[in-house]
């Protein structure tokens, strides 16, 4: 057993194997497979074939820079979409207790604490110090 195991290594030393984009390929893959299953179309079918193709081969290539670059842009995009998410997960659910204001300077998002009234803010970006009313 070990002996597989070691060839497996030695073939797969320098590649680039699995990383962020190949495993949401793989999920994306099997989400299109269970929904063929129910409407079965050949355009689905062929974009799995693709999908699958596209994702061996950045699992078996050794251009592990080339595949790091993409890697690191789809990490980017998706922190975009979860920071965008969880940014209005915590403004709803903190809803009663703060309130989401702009900067009207730098366009900076602040959270200050819901207290009705008239404020003097101190934006922590730009430095500025500005009145704010909170309803």
């Amino acid at each position: 057993m070990w002996c597989i195991r070691e060839k497996i290594g030695r073939f797969m030393r320098g590649r680039c194997g699995a990383d962020s984009f190949n495993i949401f390929l793989l999920s994306t893959n099997i989400i299109l497979s269970v929904f063929n299953m129910f409407i079965n179309n050949v355009l689905i079918s062929f974009f799995e074939l693709v999908i699958i193709s596209y994702m061996l081969y950045r699992f078996f290539s050794r251009n592990i820079y080339q595949r790091s670059k993409e890697n690191n842009a789809f990490l980017k995009v998706r922190g975009k979409i979860i920071g965008f998410f969880r940014y209005h997960y915590y403004r709803y659910k903190e809803r009663k207790i703060n309130v989401y204001k702009k900067c009207p300077y730098c366009k900076a998002k602040l959270r200050l604490p819901r207290s009705r009234g008239k404020h003097t803010v101190k934006c922590p970006r730009c430095r500025r110090d500005f009145d704010m009313k909170i309803r």
